[in-house]
């Protein structure tokens, strides 16, 4: 079943309706039964904003947990403490990251968004490195009790950035800042 969109006052004939892409088909009628989908002619119309802004975000964060992981494994391997390899992991991963998730999920990337984003981290790094201790200390591997406090550290993540440091009053991709009418 092919799917259409009524006719519109500007459909180009009259008794025909409006297929995606301009092509028009017959107006015949219709069963009372048969359902029409919805025309989507683009994916984002099925999504809000945010949807797609948390998909980029996790998207970007798998890239980032990945990089992150890596430099904090190789940290563990060269025999440092799981918090100073955390500690190292963060340090290294806050350009790179500031970077993919301020230019790819939300479209931000001034540099003057640098102090609240190495901000957060901190926020973010001391309550891991609490909540890692802990789950070290409850008999868990550092390498596991890590990939348990990710998810959490990704949602607590996602939330300061959302609201503190790239809101929508913040500049776009390095422009100036937006003006409230």
């Amino acid at each position: 079943m092919k799917t259409t969109r009524r006719a519109t006052a500007s459909s180009p004939i009259r008794g025909r309706r409006a297929l995606p892409g301009g092509a028009a088909a017959d107006a015949a009628p219709r069963h009372p039964r048969q359902h029409r989908l919805p025309a989507m002619t683009a994916p984002r119309e099925w999504a809000s904003p945010e949807a797609w802004r948390i998909l980029r975000f996790l998207l970007v964060g798998g890239l980032n947990t990945v990089f992150g992981f890596a430099v904090y494994g190789l940290g563990l391997a060269l025999g440092l403490a799981p918090e100073i390899a955390l500690a190292v992991a963060f340090v290294v991963g806050v350009a790179f990251n500031f970077l993919t998730t301020g230019r790819i999920v939300f479209r931000q990337s001034r540099l003057g968004l640098l102090p609240r984003f190495i901000a957060v981290y901190c926020a973010v790094y001391v309550m891991n490195a609490l909540a890692l201790r802990g789950l070290i200390e409850a008999g868990l591997s550092p390498l596991v009790a890590q990939l348990i406090l990710q998810p959490l550290s990704a949602a607590l993540t996602y939330l300061l950035f959302r609201h503190f440091v790239f809101t929508p009053d913040a500049s776009p991709a390095g422009g100036p800042p937006r003006r409230r009418p």
